[in-house]
């Protein structure tokens, strides 16, 4: 039977996060789950962030052995030790019981593989939404295929591989994408236990990464119809 109390890795890429770094690092120790380890993976940091994730006790600090969050995400998992995999943002935010919350209904539904929460999303007072964000979204909660809604069981990279290093965006949409093709079992857990904080530096929102992300998209879309044509039980 698995531990009551699994170890849970928190994979968590920074990349000149020194802006809300310290709130992210304060949710995670808030965490009222016990055990679980923090790997922050800074993706060649210019400001602060080594030295703010290198001043607080507890944190295992890995530098990014290439570039982009794709690369990062699959440094961490190869780092983490705990059954159990999480992923956060330099400038999200967890309530303290975020991960008790998805420990406690992966251990009620055991033949699930990974379990997915909704989010609010917010923006940070002061700032102006950045070009491109969709401004209906924000105030509201959804249920969203964010990675830092995700609470995943290692052996499930095992099963269908990490995140795709050759995207330069989209990286979550496509092993999302995999895990569905592949079978996998998800657990929707309807509680926000996310919130998506929007800023006007918001890397998502770059123009020239929303260019190549419609690229993306095309590929991880075109990638999915050849996995389902492939499975046995297609016709």
């Amino acid at each position: 039977m698995p531990s009551h109390n699994p170890l849970v890795s928190i994979i968590l890429p920074t990349r000149n996060g020194e802006r809300f770094l310290d709130q992210a690092l304060d949710c995670v120790f808030r965490q009222d789950h016990s055990p679980y380890e923090l790997l922050v993976i800074d993706d060649h940091s210019t400001d602060r962030s080594v030295e703010i994730a290198g001043k607080r006790p507890g944190v295992r600090f890995l530098p990014n052995p290439g570039r982009g969050v794709g690369c990062a995400w699959n440094a961490g998992i190869r780092a983490a030790s705990g059954p159990l995999i999480a992923f956060f943002a330099q400038d999200d935010l967890w309530p303290p019981d975020k991960l008790s919350r998805q420990v406690a209904c992966l251990s009620e539904q055991p033949d699930a593989d990974y379990c997915v929460t909704c989010s609010h999303t917010f923006l940070e007072p002061g700032d102006s939404p950045p070009a491109g964000c969709r401004t209906e979204r924000l105030g509201r909660d959804d249920f969203a295929l964010l990675m830092e809604a995700l609470m995943v069981r290692r052996p499930v990279f095992d099963r269908i591989g990490g995140f795709d290093e050759a995207l330069t965006s989209g990286q979550d949409l496509d092993w999302f994408s995999r895990a569905s093709d592949a079978g996998l079992v998800m657990a929707r857990l309807n509680e926000v236990l996310l919130r998506r904080r929007i800023h006007s530096a918001n890397s998502t929102f770059d123009p020239r990464m929303a260019r190549e992300g419609n690229l993306n998209l095309l590929k991880i879309a075109r990638a999915s119809i050849l996995r389902k044509q492939q499975r046995p039980d297609a016709e």
